[in-house]
């Protein structure tokens, strides 16, 4: 799983269970053996929140590093449309 891909479950409100779902049958469409990944709604779970956490920090490292307004103000908006 993608940031990106986390972001857009996260967005769309996309829970576990439909996440595992909407995986295994883009898998599928993909010609790719769904059998040989871990793909439940626990793994998925902590997936998501090991990405999310290591974008905060990314994100938080930009606002600490920077003093450039704009970086700082980007780096706010990112979070706050990742976190809703």
């Amino acid at each position: 799983m993608t940031p990106e891909v986390v972001v857009a479950f996260d967005k769309a409100k996309v829970s576990d269970r439909d996440t595992v779902f909407i995986t295994s049958l883009v898998a599928h469409a993909l010609n790719i053996n769904v059998n040989i990944f871990i793909l439940n709604r626990k793994s998925i779970n902590i997936a998501r929140a090991e990405i999310r956490k290591t974008e905060f920090e990314k994100m938080k490292q930009i606002i600490l590093d920077t003093s450039d307004q704009k970086a700082t103000t980007t780096a706010l908006v990112i979070y706050a449309s990742v976190k809703d």
